[in-house]
């Protein structure tokens, strides 16, 4: 990483901020299995009901994924647009 003169931001700052970032996601991640996990079995999910809870899941993340990619299109349209201007 580049440092720009009078940029207070040291690396080591950089390097602390993403691996903490890291670990919220890390932490969300296994905090969301485990209530899925345990919601699974108050409803007595069979393995295929557990099966189905994560086709689910997976449908929602690529549906979230193409959204994010159709959004990032459509900015770098508009970006280059205004900068052909």
């Amino acid at each position: 990483m580049q440092q720009v003169e009078g940029d207070p931001v040291t690396p080591t700052v950089v390097d602390r901020f993403l691996s903490l970032f890291a670990k919220i996601h890390w932490r969300t991640g296994d905090t969301l299995s485990g209530l899925i996990v345990l919601t699974g079995t108050q409803l007595a999910l069979s393995p295929s009901g557990f099966a189905a809870v994560n086709v689910v899941l997976v449908a929602v993340w690529l549906g979230l994924a193409f959204a994010t990619i159709v959004r990032h299109s459509r900015a770098a349209e508009n970006t280059a647009t205004r900068a052909a201007a």
